[in-house]
């Protein structure tokens, strides 16, 4: 009896990549959020950073932004999520995982406080140092920048 009550408690294995992917997915549309005002280009950036990143097709990105829309909705936090990235990334994924977040709160052309406020947070439970977080926050101002001029 006891095993079956365990059985049912206990989550189905997933492949440690789709984790992966969700995390990153959930973490990039929750930034897009975080300003209560999810702009078609933030959307634009999520979907084009995760295409890049993970080299999806067009079903495969669909897919993942499903999946990703549906347990952020569900989620009660986003610890899960960070603590799934710690688990499997490297310092230098990290680092690529906040660039690609920054792309994401300068995409529309403003970065609010709330997005700031979001992203300082997510640095911090992902270990990424001061210094790595604010170098990839100038370097995704600059990019939006000559973005908008060019």
């Amino acid at each position: 009896m006891w095993q079956k009550l365990l059985r049912h408690f206990e989550s189905p294995p997933v492949d440690p990549a789709v984790r992966q992917r969700l995390a990153v997915a959930v973490l990039l549309l929750e930034c897009a959020r975080a300003d209560f005002d999810q702009s078609a280009d933030e959307i634009a950036q999520v979907r084009s950073s995760l295409q890049h990143y993970f080299g999806l097709d067009a079903a495969g990105l669909e897919a993942l932004l499903a999946e990703a829309g549906e347990q952020a909705r569900k989620a009660v936090s986003l610890h899960e999520f960070v603590g799934s990235l710690n688990a499997s990334l490297q310092p230098a994924d990290k680092l690529q995982i906040m660039s690609m977040l920054w792309q994401v709160a300068y995409a529309d052309g403003k970065l609010d406080v709330h997005e700031e406020h979001l992203l300082r947070k997510f640095a911090e439970l992902l270990y990424v140092p001061h210094k790595d977080f604010i170098a990839t926050k100038l370097e995704a101002a600059a990019q939006a920048q000559s973005g908008s001029h060019g």
